[in-house]
C-alpha cells in the first residue's frame, strides 16, 4: 500500500500528494506496536504482583513463626569484658541484672501464656532479653538488626519498649527538685569534681541540652496550628530538653506539655 500525504500550497491554494516512503511506515507501525506491547506487558506484570501479594497476605494470615528466641546466658558470655557490655548497653552486667530483678515482676509475662502465643514454637520471653531489646533501641540500635538478634516480631518489639519504660518509671522516678537543697549540693560537688582546676568552677548542678525530634506533619485532628510545629531548620519536630548530672544520668526530660519520669543509667 502507498501511504499519501497531502500537503498544502498557501501561494497557490492547490493541493499535492507526496508519498511515504514504504520502509519507514513500517518501521513507524512496528515502534508503536512495540510501545503498545510493553504498555500491555507491563499491567500484566502489576496485576500478577497485585494478585500474588493478596493471596501471600491471606495465606499468612493468622500463620504463626517460629523465631529463635535470644539465649542471654550465651549474650553474657560473650560479652565476657565490662568495656565490651558497657558500649552496648550502658551498664556493666552486675546494673544489667538488678535493673532485670528489679522490674522483671512489671514487665515478663507469664511462662506458659508467653510460650502459647507463638504456638509453642519459641521460648518464652524473659525479662533479660525485653531489657537488652530496650537498651539496645535506646542506644540508637536498627529496629532490625534488634528483632533479628533477639528473635522477636516488630509489634513485639514496641510492645515491650512500653512494659519497660513503665517499670522504670516507676522503679527509677527522675529526681530533680529546686527546693531540695542538699540534693543540689550533691550535684553541684559531682560537677566541681570533674573540673581540672580542681573546682574552681562551682555552682554548676546540671547539663541541659535540647534536642528536635523529628515527625510528620501534624493533622487538624492532632492541632489546629500544625505550622508551630515546624523549626527553623525547615522540618516538622517536637522539642525535648534532657538535664544530667555529673555522672552522664538524666534526672529530667521535658518535652512541650509534660515531664517524662524516665530512668537513667
Amino acid at each position: 500500500d502507498v501511504y499519501k500525504r497531502q500537503v498544502s500550497t498557501q501561494s497557490t491554494g492547490a493541493w499535492s500528494g507526496t508519498d511515504m516512503s514504504p520502509v519507514r511506515s513500517t518501521r513507524w507501525w512496528q515502534r508503536r506496536q512495540r510501545a503498545a506491547d510493553q504498555r500491555a506487558a507491563a499491567a500484566a506484570v502489576a496485576a500478577a504482583l497485585i494478585i500474588h501479594s493478596q493471596l501471600r497476605r491471606k495465606r499468612n494470615k493468622g500463620r504463626v513463626v517460629r523465631r529463635r528466641r535470644l539465649n542471654w546466658e550465651l549474650r553474657r558470655g560473650e560479652l565476657k569484658s565490662r568495656r565490651a557490655f558497657v558500649q552496648r548497653y550502658r551498664f556493666d552486667q552486675q546494673t544489667f541484672q538488678d535493673v532485670c530483678d528489679t522490674i522483671r515482676d512489671d514487665i515478663e509475662p507469664d511462662p506458659v501464656r508467653s510460650k502459647a502465643a507463638s504456638g509453642n514454637l519459641s521460648e518464652p520471653l524473659t525479662a533479660e532479653l525485653m531489657l537488652s531489646a530496650t537498651l539496645r533501641f535506646c542506644a540508637g540500635g536498627a529496629y532490625q538488626d534488634i528483632i533479628d538478634i533477639h528473635g522477636i516480631a516488630e509489634s513485639t518489639l514496641y510492645d515491650m519498649l512500653m512494659k519497660v519504660w513503665r517499670a522504670m518509671r516507676k522503679h527509677y522516678p527522675l529526681q530533680f527538685d529546686l527546693e531540695d537543697d542538699e540534693m543540689l549540693e550533691e550535684l553541684e560537688r559531682g560537677f566541681a569534681g570533674l573540673s581540672r582546676t580542681q573546682g574552681a568552677v562551682r555552682g554548676v548542678v546540671g547539663a541541659l541540652d535540647g534536642l528536635a525530634i523529628r515527625i510528620n506533619c501534624p493533622t487538624r485532628r492532632d492541632t489546629a496550628k500544625a505550622a508551630s510545629f515546624k523549626n527553623r531548620k525547615g522540618f516538622f519536630s517536637m522539642n525535648c530538653q534532657a538535664i544530667c548530672d555529673a555522672k552522664l544520668r538524666f534526672r529530667c526530660v521535658v518535652q512541650p506539655g509534660t515531664v517524662l519520669m524516665v530512668a537513667g543509667g
